[in-house]
């Protein structure tokens, strides 16, 4: 039995915390006594510490055989270089903001500490990089394109949108500029730019729009040609979003009201002023429940940051109720211009856990057994994507993996 400190009792640290009680002693911690709370499994210890303090992450894995850090993405990548330091295995799915230098870095320390840390070991980033590098292989090493297609939607087509993650992270997705490859050099491009249409037989057709979703993969696999990854929802979805992107509601800096306090009303008329044909943008801002007036909003300085009213319009708008079940859909696609490999992934909220929480928890708990057995021993700093290219072979472990999470899992070659 090895002990596990798991970093964040989020939606995220919630579900792999008891996945891995079943085996080992595990013990969450977190800044917020109300989130451990939550947590009723005896099984698991529960230790409140603010995390954001590098001395207390060294402090918590310094006892521990293992680390899994599903922490916001402002403290990731300070957490994992704790744990490298205090020479302990780590997982992490904080999805921090990463850098070539900086990863070199973070690798030659965990070389130097003797440490498996496996990073963006979610369900995407993490398993879909994992695939691409095992297409990769099959097609011996000559890829040419590569695309990733993956989206959390309501299995309720009609339900139209809800999202069991911060909403404020989802518009900085919307926003944040695109990592791309195009004839083998990366470039950035305006997210939600492009968007194409691709069916699923378990869901339909949904919307593709281009995100900031590869993470390492234009790092670890700089002989593809083209690659791209894309947010996937149902049809409407992205044109709203870029309908409130161009009336301004998704801009940090601050408009002056000239109010102390103000209603979601209010700064859409603000914001309205500079559109011309505003008919179509009243009906819209109307039905996303952006013309509430009853909810005032205090305003510094008579002055207030729409995309701060934007972010708890649509997160009163997109809450998900105990009644909602969300499923997660993924096409990972990759070809050498002759024969192309592709893997259909899809998941359900199974009752007790969103499909998030199922496939991205997963993951980080199947990547932290594999290193406590022993199935992954090389030291260094591993996105899915390198941990693949060395030992193609434990793809097959994560697919196992997740089919017994009741997550499926196909596999198909065709020629072009």
């Amino acid at each position: 039995m090895a002990k596990i400190i798991i970093l964040g009792a989020g939606n995220m640290g919630a579900y792999i915390a008891p996945n891995l009680a079943t085996e080992h002693d595990v013990t969450i911690a977190d800044y917020s006594q109300n989130v451990l709370d939550r947590i009723t499994d005896a099984k698991i210890k529960k230790v409140q510490s603010d995390l954001s303090k590098p001395e207390n992450v060294t402090k918590l894995a310094t006892g521990a055989d293992i680390v899994v850090s599903a922490l916001p993405e402002a403290f990731g990548y300070n957490a994992v270089k704790s744990v490298i330091v205090s020479g302990k295995n780590v997982v992490d799915i904080s999805f921090w903001e990463q850098t070539e230098p900086k990863l070199a870095e973070l690798d030659s320390l965990a070389k130097k500490k003797k440490v498996t840390a496996f990073i963006d070991c979610g369900i995407a980033p993490g398993f879909s990089n994992g695939l691409v590098a095992f297409f990769d292989s099959l097609l011996k090493g000559k890829t040419k394109n590569a695309s990733i297609y993956v989206g959390g939607i309501p299995k309720n087509k009609e339900r139209g949108f809800f999202a069991p993650w911060s909403i404020a992270g989802l518009i900085e997705e919307y926003q944040r500029q695109a990592l791309c490859v195009r004839n083998k050099k990366p470039k950035r491009v305006k997210a939600l730019s492009t968007v194409e249409k691709i069916s699923f037989h378990q869901v339909g057709e949904l919307e593709g729009g281009i995100t900031d979703g590869l993470r390492t993969l234009p790092f670890n696999l700089k002989h593809v040609s083209n690659m791209s990854e894309f947010t996937l929802r149902y049809a409407g979805h992205f044109s709203q979003m870029k309908l409130l992107s161009e009336i301004g509601y998704f801009k940090q800096e601050e408009i002056k009201l000239g109010k102390d306090k103000a209603t979601a009303y209010d700064v859409s008329q603000f914001l309205l002023k500079k559109i011309k044909n505003k008919s179509d943008y009243e009906i819209a801002l109307k039905d996303a429940g952006f013309y509430e007036q009853s909810f005032f909003y205090e305003c510094a300085n008579k002055k207030i940051s729409p995309r701060k009213v934007a972010a708890d319009v649509l997160s009163k708008r997109w809450k998900m109720s105990p009644e909602d079940r969300d499923v997660l859909v993924m096409r990972v696609e990759a070809d050498d211009g002759n024969t192309k490999y592709s893997s259909d992934i899809y998941g359900e909220h199974d009752g007790k856990n969103s499909a998030m929480a199922l496939t991205t928890g997963g993951m980080a708990a199947l990547a932290t057994r594999l290193i406590l057995t022993k199935g992954f021993e090389d030291k260094g700093v591993f996105p899915l994507e390198r941990a693949v290219k060395e030992k193609p072979e434990i793809i097959n472990y994560f697919k196992d993996g997740l089919r017994n999470l009741g997550v499926s899992c196909s596999q198909q070659e065709s020629k072009i």
